[in-house]
């Protein structure tokens, strides 16, 4: 088995960080197959894990919030027969709009079906959990009354909803699957929330490019007081203030 990443000029300073990420993955995958005890099962599971990974290029080659998210829905679809459907939405202020939905290069956003999608992915983001009707440990405690609802609407049997983090641990949108028949496989949500982890910071960076020149000067500033009243060379900062203070 062989594994091409295309990694465009702009991003391959991160070529090894790419690879090793990816070699973990691998090796999650390889250690959820272990556990299974039919050796044909496992080698399904493992080879749905691995194809997450085909996601990981066309994300990092994405130069804008809405292109990351067509490719992650058109990806995951693509190389993963246990997801029929696969719809991607943004954070914008208090609300998450759907920003991409797998099978459509466009929707018209104020259709009923659209709202509920919203709802669900909304859903996910609000309580910052990863939800998962056919898996009872994650809904537990949890409302899932818009998952239930677009359930309901699209007549499929499962539907999972993750959320994605930027590097400060904030949500910044999820993404939901669906599954028409049958459960989608609780390794595989497992596997493509630590892929979402390793994509937060390139995530971060296209929503603060899209953020405007404003946006972007308040990051650096931001930044620039961390790392000047910041916890980080302490003894150091302490003795400067000293010496410039007589």
């Amino acid at each position: 088995r062989v594994l091409v990443l295309k990694i465009p000029e702009t991003q391959s300073p991160r070529l090894g960080d790419v690879v090793f990420r990816a070699q973990l993955i691998a090796d999650i995958a390889s250690d959820a197959s272990n556990v299974k005890s039919a050796q044909h099962d496992g080698a399904s599971e493992r080879d749905g894990a691995l194809a997450l990974l085909s996601v990981l290029p066309d994300m990092y080659a994405a130069e804008s919030l809405a292109l990351s998210a067509y490719a992650l829905v058109n990806g995951l679809v693509s190389h993963c027969e246990d997801i029929d459907l696969a719809a991607v939405g943004w954070k914008r202020g208090e609300y998450v709009r759907m920003e991409s939905i797998s099978h459509f290069d466009s929707f018209e956003t104020k259709t009923d079906l659209v709202k509920l999608y919203e709802a669900a992915l909304e859903e996910a983001v609000d309580q910052q959990a990863s939800l998962h009707l056919k898996h009872p440990e994650t809904t537990q405690g949890t409302i899932v009354l818009a998952h239930q609802q677009l359930q309901r609407a699209l007549g499929c049997d499962d539907i999972a909803t993750l959320v994605m983090f930027d590097t400060q641990g904030q949500p910044i949108g999820s993404v939901l699957l669906t599954k028409m028949q049958g459960q989608i496989d609780s390794e595989l949500v497992h596997a493509l929330s630590y892929v979402l982890s390793l994509l937060s910071s390139r995530l971060e960076d296209l929503r603060r490019q899209e953020s405007g020149i404003l946006g972007r000067l308040k990051h650096s500033a931001k930044t620039w007081l961390g790392k000047l009243f910041g916890s980080e060379w302490l003894w150091t900062k302490l003795i400067t203030a000293i010496l410039l203070s007589l």
